[in-house]
């Protein structure tokens, strides 16, 4: 009994430590990692040259020389880099040997793990620890139990990322209910989580379903945190996404300007999730039919994402594609290409061919090129598809988008490919995707347009 008593208090004061890593690690901003290392290589250069550098001007110039140079290097990737090498990657090849004896504490290290990893779009390695972290927490706790559910919220958020939506809505809405139950509907967790459930559900094509529950949240947040906290600032903007969707525009205008006015305030003009409610702005803007603004706000968000976040990351290539389906709305189709092109190059690097991002890319390229470069167009849709069949599956949003620019395309021609026809295809969308999908008014435009005549926009 006492072997046992004594093993019982190991493991939680095992746990203790593990969660205590957990925190500081879930805190390790990337960004702040890779700034912070500039900044030190940046002041110890200068301090070496002005110590072998009698010439005061000559010294100058060589310090500002290099600064400039090191400033190419993107902070994010260079701190994403750091953390991976130094930190992530040790942690996972040491939790199993480490921890064999005492699997809470294992599970603990695995879902920080997984939550850092999602973090910087390493979405296999994500998978990878928080499918672990759910099993062993689901044996030892129990379904019901407060950890297990802050894990399965996690899975749901590498399933989001990774485009399955269906998964993501059903794991969120589960976790949900737990964290209400065990940490109050008020709790951080919960309200987090929650504002990510009605995200998905709106990037699904459900935003009436969504704002009930945006609106709860942002009441919530309000009521407990304030008005000019940074969390009301995201809570604002997420419903205004949400009612931008349905066209509710004079509701969403002073969500999204007061969202993007407290991120400013509290995080600043260059961080993430300022950028964010930046570019709800920008689509509140494109809906008013206020295009040149709208061109204004997403020219400066993609630069402030390419300075911080880096050219390569999702929140990037996301904005080229609004900057792109802008371009084709203001009849510029070059433009359009070349952001097309560039967000297809980059969520390839990123988050590799197979990703909902990538085909997404792909077939708004397609469609760009096809009064351009028909032949050039169809390779780039045919490539796209190898890529996305097995990991997606033909009924995925993104492969329907892809096959209806494809069917438009080869339509009359002896491809023999031309498998299916746009109506099709649009019926086969009519059947599984909700009827605000965002790929579903992607093909009804596509049914309305001619490849070689005005190209209409296609919606993100």
């Amino acid at each position: 009994m006492q072997a046992k008593a004594d093993s019982l208090a190991r493991e939680a004061e095992t746990r203790r430590v593990a969660e205590y890593q957990s925190e500081v690690l879930g805190r390790l901003d990337p960004a702040w990692i890779g700034a912070a290392i500039r900044q030190d290589v940046t002041n110890r250069h200068a301090a070496a040259v002005r110590r072998i550098e009698p010439n005061r001007q000559v010294a100058r110039e060589r310090v500002m020389t290099f600064f400039n140079d090191l400033m190419l290097v993107n902070r994010t990737d260079l701190g994403v880099e750091v953390l991976d090498r130094w930190i992530l990657d040790p942690m996972s090849k040491d939790v199993a040997e480490r921890f064999a004896d005492l699997p809470l504490a294992a599970a603990a290290i695995r879902h920080a793990l997984a939550e850092s990893r999602w973090g910087v779009r390493q979405l296999e390695d994500a998978r990878r620890e928080i499918d672990l972290a759910l099993a062993t927490r689901r044996e030892l706790l129990g379904e019901t139990d407060v950890e297990t559910n802050r894990s399965l919220a996690v899975s749901a958020m590498v399933a989001a990322s990774a485009g399955d939506l269906d998964r993501a809505i059903a794991e969120a809405t589960q976790a949900l209910d737990g964290l209400r139950r065990g940490l109050g509907p008020d709790s951080d967790a919960a309200l987090r989580l929650q504002t990510f459930l009605g995200e998905y559900l709106v990037e699904r094509g459900e935003p009436a379903v969504a704002i009930p529950l945006l609106q709860e949240t942002l009441e919530a947040t309000r009521r407990v945190y304030g008005e000019s906290d940074a969390r009301t600032g995201t809570r604002r903007s997420a419903l205004a996404a949400a009612l931008i969707e349905l066209g509710r525009l004079e509701e969403a205008e002073p969500h999204a300007r007061e969202g993007l006015r407290i991120r400013v305030a509290t995080l600043g003009p260059d961080a993430k999730y300022t950028i964010r409610a930046q570019v709800t702005v920008g689509d509140w803007l494109r809906a008013a039919g206020r295009l040149e603004e709208a061109g204004t706000t997403y020219d400066d968000a993609l630069a402030r994402s390419i300075r911080t976040e880096g050219s390569d990351q999702p929140q990037t290539v996301e904005i080229r594609l609004r900057i792109g389906d802008l371009a084709l709305e203001r009849g510029r189709i070059d433009e359009a290409i070349v952001a097309f092109r560039e967000s297809l190059e980059s969520a390839r690097r990123t988050v590799g061919a197979g990703h909902p991002l990538s085909a997404t890319s792909a077939a708004h390229l397609g469609w760009a090129l096809a009064s351009r470069d028909p032949s050039g167009a169809r390779a780039v849709v045919a490539e796209a598809r190898d890529a996305a069949r097995q990991p997606l599956g033909e009924a995925h949003e993104a492969m329907l988008r892809l096959a209806g620019v494809h069917a438009v395309l080869v339509a009359g021609t002896d491809d023999a490919d031309a498998d299916r026809s746009l109506a099709a295809i649009i019926a086969t969308a009519e059947q599984v995707l909700p009827e605000r999908s965002r790929a579903r008014q992607f093909l009804e435009r596509l049914s309305t347009s001619s490849p070689t005549g005005a190209l209409t926009p296609a919606p993100r």
